[in-house]
């Protein structure tokens, strides 16, 4: 599991990488010190914690919300859906409350990751260590008793609910001219067993490094210090084991 998700940090690094690349050029040709500012930003995102899930989830639903705009695009004159709910919506209500979901989605993954560091921010207060069973610990805790947590779950859940919706209509005729309608669906469906398999390795690896030092740990405590004195010299941040 350890070199699995060791692996996967290396992709999702890439990003962060490409930021600091860009950074390093910013510096050779003299560009403003605010988009140095901006880059380096980028790449201390990635870098913390849930940083794959915030890049990958933003790219996701940015995709989503580009395909959704398409097919908002196409013509659904001939579209012949079923009497009742589905023909007072119709397939452009559906893309625009689809549009809402995708933009939910897109949102959520920098506010969670904002929350988790702020959690354990207050956990870490002037201390040099961060163990990861307070990892673990602040993880439950922002999950089980943040609101905002709360209500993007059932948020997460109408849209999964939502896009079946969105596929049961498409079997109708003409409901799906150019092919984005079905796009913006499978997106849907592609978020939500995405995020269901990115949260059980996730957990799984916690669990697995309970009482390990890793590398993203030892970077956690620079984050959630900001205005900190920093560790004595020759001291460094260790999990208890």
């Amino acid at each position: 599991m350890i070199h699995v998700f060791n692996g996967c940090s290396e992709v999702c690094s890439l990003p962060a990488k490409a930021c600091k690349a860009c950074e390093r050029c910013c510096e050779s040709c003299g560009c403003c010190e605010e988009c140095e500012k901006c880059l380096t930003q980028c790449g201390s995102c990635v870098e913390q914690p849930l940083g794959s899930y915030v890049v990958v989830g933003m790219l996701v639903s940015l995709t989503e919300l580009v395909v959704c705009i398409l097919a908002f695009q196409e013509d659904f004159s001939q579209c012949q859906l079923p009497e009742g709910f589905a023909q007072k919506v119709g397939m452009r209500g559906w893309l625009k409350v689809q549009m809402g979901f995708a933009w939910l989605n897109f949102i959520f993954p920098p506010y969670l990751q904002h929350e988790l560091l702020r959690k354990l921010g207050q956990r870490a207060g002037a201390r040099a260590e961060i163990s990861q069973e307070e990892v673990k610990e602040s993880f439950h805790e922002v999950f089980l008793e943040d609101i905002g947590v709360c209500f993007y779950v059932f948020a997460w859940v109408a849209s999964f609910a939502w896009s079946i919706v969105g596929v049961y209509w498409l079997h109708h005729t003409n409901c799906d001219p150019g092919g984005w309608t079905t796009a913006a669906a499978f997106v849907g469906f592609s978020f939500f067993w995405g995020l269901i398999f990115y949260s059980v390795l996730w957990y799984g690896y916690l669990s697995c490094v309970s009482s390990m030092p890793v590398q993203w740990a030892i970077r956690l405590q620079e984050a959630t210090r900001h205005g900190s004195s920093g560790p004595s010299k020759g001291s460094r941040p260790q999990a208890a084991v």
